[in-house]
Formats: C-alpha cells, structure tokens, sequence
C-alpha cells in the first residue's frame, strides 16, 4: 500500500489533511471551484486542478496514473465505464449508509434525529450505494445542531478513510436498504414552522438542521416571517400562567431580536430572530407590522 498512487477529487479537506499526514503518495488533486478544499489548497500551496467542464474532468481522470481514486464531496456522477477493474474507486460519505443517503445528511440527520457519522465505500454506477469499507458512528443527541455535526461529521469522514485504508480498501459488507433507511436532499419548504402542526420537538428539530450559512427555519405570524436561529420551549410557571391562555399563532411577547408565540399544542416558545420579513405591504398606520429583526434591505 505504501507505493500506492492516490487521486483526490471534492470539497472538503479533511480526508486529505489525513492522507498527507499518512504519508500517501498523492499524484494528483481536484478542487471545486470556491470549495473549502481549494482555500485549503493555496493556503498550503498545493498543485490541483478545478474540476471545470464535466467532459474534460473524466478525460482526465482516464489519463490520470492512480490506484486509488478518492472522492469526498465531489458534485459529478462519474459513469460506469470509467470504472476499471486495475483502478479502485472509494468515496467518504457523511452519514451511515445506507441511510441518510442524498446531497444533505447532515441537516437531515439533525431534522429526524437519526444517528449519523461516515461511511467509506466503493463507488459504483449507483450513487452512494456501493460496497461498504469502514463506518464511524457519531449518536444523535439534542445538543447537536448543523454546524457543530458538520465538524463532526468532517472529522468522522477522515476516521472513517483511514480505518478503510488500514483494511487496504476491502469491502466488509453489501449496502442493503431498510424500510427504516431515509433519503435527504434538502427543499426549502423543509425550513418551514407550521405552529399550527409542529411539535416544540420538531420545531427545534427544524432551527437545528438549517443553523447554518444563510438557511434559517422560518415562521410566519401575523404578516411576518421571520428567519429563526434559536428556540426554547418555555417552561417557567409564570410566564404559563400569564399566557396559558392566549390564542395559539399570535406574537405574545417581543423584545430586543426575541419573540414568543404559542403552538397549537399550548406550548410557548421563544424564537431568537435573525431577520423578518413584511407578508403584505400595511396600509398606512397600520401598527400591526411589528418593527422586529428587521433585514437589512428594509432598515
């Protein structure tokens, strides 16, 4: 394994970062385009190439001298015939395949609280379905949300890469799918809080899995959505007391970038707000628009 030669192909570093400090002999590199991996890259002045127009990419991986063709977070579905028996092509995908397949399992994992990790596997004409290598689990706990399971989730990935290299690349098992199992790619309605549906379970679910960048779960009350960061199902007596009866779907309490509303199961919850938007435009004076979080193309 030791004269072994490595292609590397995706976004992340993480993988890479552990196979230089395994000493690999890595010939050549692809970046995406504005990737993590690329910033990586030219901070630590490696040669690699961007992987541009999908044609020219597979031509260069058939002219490319390599045992072993790593892909971690690569966009291009390579096809059938570029797989050879003399070349072994292995992919690191972060969840525990066969669940949690699709371009999303970390926002997934969190959003139906499913345990998640990496899975090292063969590539085959499917997609994230061949044999499987070596896993790293990483249990699901309600501390968890998005950013932090991605960072996990790098970590595992290059855990689960070195334990497939020390079993020199050799399949333990077939992935087969489960009723159970669970594809995810993310659709913005998924970002959606419906108070008059969701649970104070579900709804945390929900701000947890799209913490990140500029996703947000959204909440739309009396002629707003506001764009949410942070929830906390409420539980002190007083506050109970004072709004245990209150309608459901109405703001009950705002302040500073916080407000509290109540479900249709009577559960108050506070919402740390990170922008909101007008539904419909107030007629004048009109007070009912409330003047919280707002964005910065209406401040």
């Amino acid at each position: 394994m030791e004269n072994k030669k490595y292609a590397f192909a995706g976004n992340r570093a993480f993988v890479l970062q552990r196979m230089r400090e395994l000493g690999l002999n890595i010939v050549k590199i692809w970046a995406v385009r504005g990737s993590y991996l690329e910033r990586y890259l030219d901070k630590e002045e490696l040669e690699y190439s961007v992987i541009g127009v999908r044609g020219k990419f597979l031509e260069d991986i058939k002219t490319t001298d390599f045992d072993f063709f790593i892909s971690n977070g690569l966009p291009v579905i390579l096809p059938e015939e570029i797989f050879c028996n003399r070349k072994k092509f292995v992919n690191i995908h972060p969840s525990l395949l066969p669940d949690l397949r699709g371009r999303d399992p970390v926002p997934g994992a969190i959003l139906y609280r499913r345990d998640s990790g990496a899975t090292c596997h063969l590539m085959n004409k499917g997609i994230d379905s061949g044999d499987i290598i070596a896993q790293v689990e990483i249990p699901y706990s309600d501390d968890l949300d998005a950013g932090l399971l991605y960072q996990l989730s790098f970590r595992a990935e290059a855990d689960a890469f070195e334990a497939a290299y020390d079993k020199r690349f050799l399949p333990v098992r077939k992935q087969i799918l489960r009723d159970t199992d669970i594809y995810y790619s993310y659709q913005p309605t998924d970002m959606d809080i419906d108070l008059g549906e969701d649970t104070a379970v579900s709804i945390a679910s929900k701000v947890k899995a799209f913490s990140t960048g500029n996703k947000g779960a959204r909440i739309c009350v009396e002629d707003r959505i506001f764009s949410c960061s942070d929830v906390v199902c409420l539980q002190n007596p007083y506050i109970k007391e004072q709004y245990g009866k209150s309608p459901w779907g109405k703001i009950l309490l705002q302040y500073e970038d916080r407000v509290v509303v109540k479900n249709i199961y009577n559960e108050l919850l506070k919402f740390t707000i990170k922008y909101g938007e007008t539904v419909r435009k107030p007629l004048r004076g009109d007070n009912r628009i409330l003047n919280v979080g707002l964005s910065p193309k209406q401040s």
